[in-house]
């Protein structure tokens, strides 16, 4: 009888407690994150640290940001977790940037190789073709010399 009275009196105890509110950390543990800024921040909050929002000088996020340490815990978590999803995002960019630039430079060397190979091929053409004009202007020259020899004798 007295282990039935003691176990009711200690689940009457455990019930009022409850319903009191003395188990409410267990509860915000399951609140779930906030997804946008007006669910993270209340207007009063944004309103007293971002007066120049109203004349267009910065964007919300922008001032946040730069008030984060004065923000309530649930704003400011928000908020750096915005900048570093936006850092993320950034750091995508430039890596995709980087990589074309990397791309069209690699496509410019190849181009230039090339170029510079055609002139190459070009050159030494051009110097075969003087060799040549060379070689027949000496036989050219030879022959009118045997000719001119010839019509002298």
């Amino acid at each position: 009888m007295r282990k039935t009275i003691l176990i009711s009196m200690s689940a009457i105890l455990v019930a009022t407690t409850a319903n009191a509110g003395w188990f409410d950390f267990l509860k915000s543990a399951k609140e779930p994150e906030p997804t946008t800024l007006a669910e993270a921040c209340n207007k009063d909050e944004v309103s007293q640290f971002c007066p120049e929002i109203l004349l267009g000088e910065k964007t919300i996020p922008t001032c946040l940001a730069d008030n984060v340490k004065a923000l309530s815990k649930k704003c400011a978590k928000f908020v750096k977790k915005s900048i570093k999803e936006q850092v993320a995002n950034v750091s995508g960019e430039v890596a995709t940037v980087k990589d074309g630039a990397n791309n069209t430079v690699t496509e410019q060397v190849n181009v230039v190789a090339e170029q510079k190979a055609a002139a190459k091929a070009t050159a030494k053409e051009i110097k075969d073709t003087a060799k040549q004009v060379k070689q027949d202007a000496k036989e050219t020259g030879a022959a009118l010399k045997n000719m001119f020899k010839a019509d002298a004798e």
